[in-house]
């Protein structure tokens, strides 16, 4: 965006819409978190950072989801990752009393013009001043924007008329500039200027404030951990060597300077051509040198004639993530395998506790069987000793002399009982 009149002390500014397709032709709607924290990197850096650049790194680290939802404190973990420098945050939180307040000290020249990515609880309040146009999204409550500068109120050098008092901002979802299906969310790349009235009934609730990039030290050097002016890369001690804290990698020398000077038809530079990182320098064939990108690979061959040098190759970096893809694999494949061997021990072990469990069943039924079998055979002699019982003729002197030794009812009543006794133990055992 090229800023003039009381815009032009802050340089470089983005605004890009939040709307925009992934390659499988999914519609990513939802990713104001990382498109305002991209505008907001853009102007900190002084250089372009798109929003699917963050998106990205945002994704893979699981700070938002496939739509790009995410809170205040995930973006506050991107602009980490991507060497922001954060001077300070106002967690979320409903109300917040005092944000004016906050904006005042941060959008000052005292505080070197930090850009805030700022969190709203009503979206749909806000009208952009200069356009007249509000927000794509219906009943839209949530939402990130980005901050840049106030407008006191009056005449606007950029707008070339008068306008309210407010904030000057960037704001992925607004209709400004043709954000719509209509231009394939191509918005243009324009301010908008909320009122103090309009933000005030978007209800802020949370913030951060970017510092801008930081300077070339004193001595002449540079400082360690500084803005290096590209996305995800920040300087380090040594002039010639950029690392990139999300990935832990580092890009120094020859490679550097070619990443630095690339540029393509539609103003891309090596953030948007080859990406981040995602390995140091290595050998390969031919005495060459490579790097790993994550669009590209790199690789240097000094016994080539310049500019030949240096070239990229797309099928190198391919073929590495091939071989990352197929060791993954093999490491899912392999505990998937550990994974069913447990299970088939575990259907033998219940196999043979269903075998045990049936022998023992079956035991239970058997003892049954003989059991009921004894108690019959029992209710049979009873019957049978009673049967005999009936005919015992009454009690008396003996008609002659006795034949054998004879037994009394009461003796015989009692043995009955004992052999009862000794059956209903049995069955109890």
């Amino acid at each position: 965006m090229h800023t003039t009149g009381e815009l032009a002390p802050l340089g470089y500014l983005h605004r890009e819409s939040e709307f925009w397709y992934l390659p499988n032709g999914t519609f990513v709607n939802g990713d104001c978190g990382p498109n305002a924290l991209a505008m907001a990197a853009s102007y900190a850096r002084q250089t372009l950072v798109s929003t699917q650049d963050v998106y990205h790194l945002m994704l893979t680290h699981g700070w938002c989801d496939t739509n790009g939802v995410s809170t205040l404190a995930q973006i506050g973990d991107a602009a980490a990752a991507l060497g922001l420098t954060v001077a300070e945050t106002r967690a979320y939180g409903e109300p917040w009393q005092g944000w004016d307040n906050f904006f005042g000290w941060h959008l000052s020249a005292q505080a070197g013009y930090h850009a805030i990515v700022l969190q709203i609880a009503n979206g749909q309040a806000l009208v952009d001043a200069l356009s007249g146009l509000g927000e794509n999204a219906q009943g839209l409550r949530y939402h990130f924007i980005t901050v840049v500068a106030r407008h006191p109120g009056g005449p606007s050098a950029y707008a070339g008329r008068d306008l309210p008092a407010g904030y000057w901002c960037l704001d992925g979802d607004n209709l400004a500039g043709g954000n719509d299906r209509s231009t394939g969310f191509r918005a243009a790349d324009v301010p908008q200027l909320y009122p103090d009235g309009v933000l005030a009934a978007a209800q802020p609730c949370g913030a951060f404030a970017v510092v801008r990039a930081a300077a070339a030290s004193a001595g002449g050097g540079t400082v360690a951990g500084a803005d290096s002016g590209f996305y995800g890369l920040v300087t380090t001690a040594d002039p010639q060597v950029w690392q990139c804290p999300s990935t832990g990698h580092t890009l120094a020398h020859g490679f550097k300077d070619f990443y630095a000077t690339l540029k393509g038809n539609d103003g891309q530079t090596g953030t948007q051509m080859l990406g981040l990182p995602l390995s140091e320098e290595y050998g390969i064939s031919g005495g060459r040198v490579a790097q790993d990108f994550e669009r590209a690979r790199l690789v240097f061959d000094a016994s080539a004639t310049a500019p030949w040098r240096i070239v990229c190759d797309t099928l190198g970096v391919q073929f590495s993530a091939a071989q990352a893809d197929a060791q993954t694999a093999h490491t899912q494949l392999a505990a998937a395998m550990t994974h069913v061997a447990a299970l088939e021990d575990e259907a033998q072990q219940l196999t043979a506790a269903n075998r045990d469990l049936a022998a023992h069943n079956q035991q239970l039924v058997d003892q049954h069987t003989a059991d009921a079998a004894a108690l019959a055979q029992a209710q049979r002699q009873v019957a049978a000793l009673q049967a005999q019982l009936a005919h015992v003729p009454p009690a008396g002197p003996p008609a002659g002399p006795p034949v054998g030794a004879a037994i009394t009812l009461d003796e015989l009543v009692t043995a009955l009982q004992a052999m009862l006794a000794a059956l209903v133990a049995a069955k109890r055992g």
